[in-house]
């Protein structure tokens, strides 16, 4: 993700929410998605597509067919770099779909520069599945641009990605919703963690409670007390024989030592 889709750490934890939504709403794993970019992100980037739109056509393919995510990016790599060949283009202008900016266009975009440029991986996508709409699948000019577009060896990648391209744009919708996804979810715990904490603290307070009202307990609480009081009474009671208690002791021990040195 940093290296293809702009080496910029700031955007990490909204292109891996972007990763972790689509996962949570279609049928396609992270890993799937993730193995995407590491196969098909460098030329889809190179063209400027976008990573959510990445998300969106590997969705589209992979919920579609679900063969391995491993060669439907394979597949993906090869159909974004041929269907910006010359010869590829040409062939779709006679259609009527145009995947070259035209002035118009470029205008509309705030930019001349862009006339006669390729439109995008992702817009391309969109101009085939819309223009090819309009010709019946059994159409020797259908299959000769599916051909076009992958080779034999990709039709089965090409199909989804034109006729499933409804598929595609939700994925992408909810790519972008989804570049918060993470911040949520983490959001989501803390409120989990704080609840349980809550929840523990009334629970030891209500033990406590119950501890302190119980019968044994305050019991237990007067034995004490009165054992206090009448151990607080004894030394009062002692008090003014500690001279001679102390007097007594030191003989004793005088007495003690002598005997010692005797022997």
């Amino acid at each position: 993700l940093y290296q293809q889709f702009g080496k910029d750490v700031d955007k990490l934890k909204g292109q891996l929410g972007s990763i972790n939504a689509v996962a949570g709403a279609f049928a396609s794993e992270a890993e799937d998605l993730v193995k995407a970019v590491q196969k098909a992100g460098g030329v889809f980037a190179t063209t400027g597509g976008k990573l959510e739109e990445l998300l969106g056509l590997m969705t589209s393919v992979r919920s579609t067919t679900r063969e391995s995510a491993d060669s439907i990016a394979t597949g993906l790599r090869s159909i974004f770099t041929y269907v910006q060949r010359n010869d590829t283009v040409s062939a779709l202008k006679e259609l009527g779909i145009n995947l070259r900016r035209t002035r118009q266009e470029a205008v509309a975009l705030g930019d001349v520069n862009l006339e006669n440029q390729f439109v995008g991986p992702y817009e391309a996508i969109q101009r085939l599945s819309a223009g090819l709409s309009k010709l019946r699948s059994t159409d020797p000019r259908y299959a000769q641009i599916v051909e076009d577009l992958g080779g034999v060896r990709q039709i089965s990648r090409v199909l989804p990605l034109i006729q499933q391209f409804a598929e595609a744009q939700k994925a992408v919708n909810v790519a972008r919703v989804g570049s918060a996804s993470i911040e949520t979810a983490a959001l989501q715990r803390q409120d989990a963690i704080e609840t349980k904490l809550t929840k523990i603290k009334e629970t030891f307070q209500q033990l406590s409670n119950d501890l302190v009202q119980s019968k044994g307990f305050r019991a237990f609480v007067d034995i004490l007390g009165d054992l206090t009081t009448k151990a607080s009474d004894l030394i009062k009671t002692l008090q003014p024989l500690l001279p001679i208690i102390a007097g007594f002791a030191t003989a004793k021990s005088i007495q003690f030592g002598f005997k010692a040195a005797t022997n």
